[in-house]
């Protein structure tokens, strides 16, 4: 029972938003050039981890490949306070991941 109260309270007193992003990319299109199938993104301000999904066990691509974004709490927080809908953010946050690979696209 205290066990459980204080892992609730823990988890009301970090709670932060976050957005997700998953979008849909030709067959080998980027984890053929990307050398990683998950990434932590510690030096970008909005977006703090990324996938591809069929990484994850039991998950089979079917001739696309979906990658997942997950946003960085300040960049949910900013959009928030901006008002932004679901799509702008979607919009922003898929900004952001092409600014992020764009490097290792190239």
């Amino acid at each position: 029972q205290k066990l459980s109260a204080s892992l609730q309270e823990l988890r009301d007193r970090h709670k932060a938003p976050v957005y997700s992003l998953s979008a849909w990319f030709p067959e080998a299109s980027l984890s053929a050039r990307l050398p990683f199938d998950a990434a932590v993104c510690p030096t970008s301000a909005e977006i703090q981890f990324i996938c591809r999904e069929a990484s994850k066990p039991s998950r089979i691509e079917q001739g696309e490949e979906l990658w997942t974004a997950i946003s960085t709490p300040s960049f949910a927080q900013e959009l928030l306070a901006r008002g932004a809908g679901e799509e702008q953010a979607a919009e922003e946050l898929g900004r952001h991941l092409t600014r992020l690979l764009g490097p290792a696209l190239a």
